[in-house]
């Protein structure tokens, strides 16, 4: 057993928020003496079922990059109000926001978002119907899918205060948010949500005359959609896994931007040998359909990409850095 002496501080605000990120609240000791006693439990346990009490672990600014910069972060929220929701699938939507000032973000950002004051019901010691609610912040982070509007974006067809998020429903957050239709789509009541602020550095880019390969999964194919605008489409190429469920997702990216089809190669992970693949879209020959998951093999390129961005899940990435020890891999990790 540790035993440790010190003293504490409390940070409240935006300075609890500089050390530890998306918290207003902040204990910091700092220890001035310590004892290990080895045997001070006369038992040992075994470890068993983890408590569903346990809080998401969170890290310390200097351990990870702060989700939004800590000047961002006040005590007074800006506030986004939820425009229109366009369901893709039956569990994507797109949600168009507007804030009350143009946007800030740049391409490949994320939006963090604030539903606590929907979503929390207070104070309680215990909340057996649902435990893990009693830690949680309902803080969350979304790809922004719309490009910026500075500098001038051709496929841009927002104003300049709006943005988009593309979502999966999963989780209590998501729940709240799709439940509501927006003020553009019929809602009596509007949503309102805080914004933190937007961060993150995910910008797909192109380096001179490189040619660059983007493999997503799902929605992680909403950080490449505000970077098309600007980037070579014919030194692009994009290797894309979604399930069948999720076609109407694909068919609304290539009718976005379709300069994509020709650079996009779809891998329909739960398709069936003979099963066809219908997309209802004007660029649908143009695509590459694969009926199977992805392999190593579909990753070689004619050996003409060096730089591979990646936005998948974590089972899947670790799989790509194995396939791809030697190349130039970027992403980033949304597990704060």
């Amino acid at each position: 057993m540790l035993y440790l002496t010190g003293k504490t501080t409390i940070f409240i605000g935006p300075d609890a928020a500089a050390i530890l990120p998306r918290s207003n609240l902040a204990v910091k000791i700092t220890t001035t003496a310590a004892r290990f006693v080895a045997t001070a439990l006369p038992f040992r346990g075994l470890p068993g079922e983890s408590s569903p009490y346990n809080p998401i672990v969170r890290y310390l600014s200097s351990e990870k990059p702060p989700t939004t910069s800590p000047s961002s972060i006040s005590t007074t929220l800006s506030q986004a109000k939820l425009l229109l929701q366009t369901p893709l699938t039956p569990t994507i939507s797109r949600f168009t926001f507007a804030l009350s000032n143009a946007t800030t973000h740049k391409p490949g950002q994320y939006v963090t978002l604030d539903f606590g004051s929907r979503l929390d019901i207070g104070y309680s010691h215990m909340r057996d119907d649902d435990p893990r609610s009693l830690n949680d912040d309902f803080v969350r982070t979304f790809t922004v899918s719309s490009p910026p509007g500075h500098p001038p974006n051709p496929v841009r067809r927002l104003k300049d205060d709006e943005f988009e998020i593309t979502v999966r429903r999963v989780g209590a957050v998501t729940e709240e948010l799709f439940k509501h239709q927006g003020s553009e789509g019929g809602d009596r009541m509007e949503l309102e949500v805080g914004v933190k602020g937007f961060g993150g550095e995910f910008e797909a880019r192109q380096e001179g005359d490189e040619n660059v390969a983007f493999v997503a999964a799902g929605v992680g194919i909403t950080p490449l959609l505000p970077c098309v605008g600007v980037l070579d489409l014919g030194r692009l190429r994009v290797l894309w896994t979604v399930r069948k469920e999720d076609l109407g997702l694909v068919e609304d990216v290539v009718d976005g931007y379709p300069g994509l089809a020709d650079c996009l190669t779809l891998f329909v992970t739960n398709a069936a040998d003979g099963e066809a693949v219908n997309l209802k879209s004007s660029k649908v020959d143009e695509i590459e359909v694969q009926k199977r998951r992805l392999r190593k093999d579909d990753l070689d390129l004619d050996g003409q990409v060096q730089k591979y961005y990646l936005c998948t899940g974590t089972p899947l990435r670790k799989q790509l850095m194995e396939w791809l020890p030697d190349k130039d891999l970027i992403f980033e990790d949304f597990n704060f």
